[in-house]
């Protein structure tokens, strides 16, 4: 029995058959080898003789290490490794349809983490309006004050700017995916035209030691030459962009390369990164370190007053859920990929939607959605099953138009 408004837990809950009268909830548990993989065996048998249709599951995409709750989503086009393999979610799948029962799964349209385990924020923080992924978040890249023009403002600094910097809390490294600055857990990459501001450095300094130049010597110039040609991150034009995604990725790859095969070239970029990175106590040491982080995509600003700059559309005022623009078509498709596949392949029979008020335009979005469904056909009213979880004050009622099956408050 499926009911149109039901109650869900979805927070530390392993089974919960008692948390609505259709429908038993599974979410995060302490066992996450569990969550997925022995469900479908251990579920049906509590739920047998209970008139329960459906077992209802939190968001199981790709989210933040350690996620207690999955609505901080990183790669929705991927399942949670912690949670299970694709395997083990079939498992599942079957053994629910062996006692007769769907699965009822939830998702986040609205929003992504803003983190450094998102590979399309990571690009967008590399690559600012330039990158391919700018258009999937919600970002004004030109404020109307004329403030921070091209950069997304990151509230996550604990004190103010300068003292952070000036305390040497901001460092700069190299790692196998490239130039980074490093703030506690943070990793923010550099833009691609920054690996020229550090190497003229590098090679300045090889130069001072005199003696026969190094082979490596020419090769370290010919990135810094390459990466004068690359047009910067706020030219967005169509030309400008394609001509310089590929060749950005190549040059990042000939740094890591020659890195990694010459030892002499790493020790150098240590001790470059060192210097550039300042000396707590000495101020002008950071004057560098100041100057490049001024030439990237983004500005780091203090949590407290940052948050009253903030130029992208978050989940209310959490700085660390980014909003999606799911009302561009293209990525509507590329961040429901997976949760469509399985609704086609039969695996997933319902959808639960997180925060469905926080959309553009919530009917453009249902309709669309339900369009893309395997049963979905608004035009015919041959809807798939679909909740939203939206609040309903004592004198609203849900819109008739909307097509989906009810709410979960």
């Amino acid at each position: 029995m499926r009911m149109e408004y039901q109650q869900f837990s979805p927070r530390n809950t392993f089974l919960n058959p008692s948390s609505c009268a259709g429908t038993t909830t599974v979410s995060r548990s302490s066992d996450r080898a569990v969550a997925l993989g022995s469900v479908g065996a251990r579920a049906p048998g509590v739920a047998t003789g209970l008139g329960i249709s459906d077992l209802y599951a939190s968001p199981i995409f790709q989210a933040r290490s350690g996620s207690a709750h999955g609505y901080d989503v990183t790669d929705p086009t991927s399942l949670n490794p912690e949670l299970g393999t694709e395997a083990d979610f079939d498992a599942l799948v079957q053994g629910l349809k062996a006692h007769g029962m769907g699965l009822l799964l939830d998702m986040v349209p609205n929003h992504m983490a803003a983190s450094p385990e998102n590979p399309w924020w990571v690009d967008l923080l590399e690559n600012g309006p330039a990158s391919p992924y700018s258009e999937f978040f919600d970002v004004d890249w030109k404020p109307a004050a004329g403030m921070f023009e091209n950069q997304l403002v990151l509230p996550i600094l604990e004190k103010p700017y300068h003292e952070v910097l000036e305390s040497g809390e901001l460092g700069l490294s190299l790692d196998e995916v490239g130039l980074n600055v490093r703030y506690y857990d943070y990793r923010l990459p550099l833009e691609v035209k920054s690996c020229g501001f550090v190497l003229t450095y590098t090679v300045a300094f090889i130069k001072s030691k005199g003696g026969i130049e190094p082979p490596y010597l020419g090769q370290l110039q010919g990135i810094i030459a390459a990466t004068q040609n690359l047009p910067p991150y706020d030219a967005t034009g169509p030309q400008d962009i394609q001509a310089r995604r590929q060749p950005a990725q190549q040059i990042k790859q000939q740094l890591l390369d020659l890195a990694s095969n010459t030892p002499e070239v790493s020790q150098l970029l240590d001790h470059t990164l060192a210097i550039l990175s300042g000396k707590s106590g000495e101020l002008s040491s950071f004057n560098n370190l100041h100057r490049l982080l001024s030439r990237q995509p983004y500005r780091l600003h203090y949590w407290k007053t940052g948050r009253d700059q903030l130029n992208y559309r978050r989940f209310f005022d959490i700085a660390e859920l980014g909003g999606v623009r799911v009302e561009d078509p293209q990525v509507f498709e590329e961040t429901h990929s997976l949760a469509l596949r399985l609704a086609k392949e039969g695996k997933v029979n319902g959808l639960r939607l997180d925060h469905v008020d926080g959309l553009y335009d919530p009917i453009e979005y249902l309709h669309r959605l339900q369009d893309a469904l395997p049963t979905g056909s608004t035009a015919s009213g041959q809807n798939f099953y679909v909740v939203v979880e939206k609040i309903l004050f004592h004198d609203e009622s849900l819109p008739p138009e909307w097509p989906i099956a009810g709410t979960t408050g």
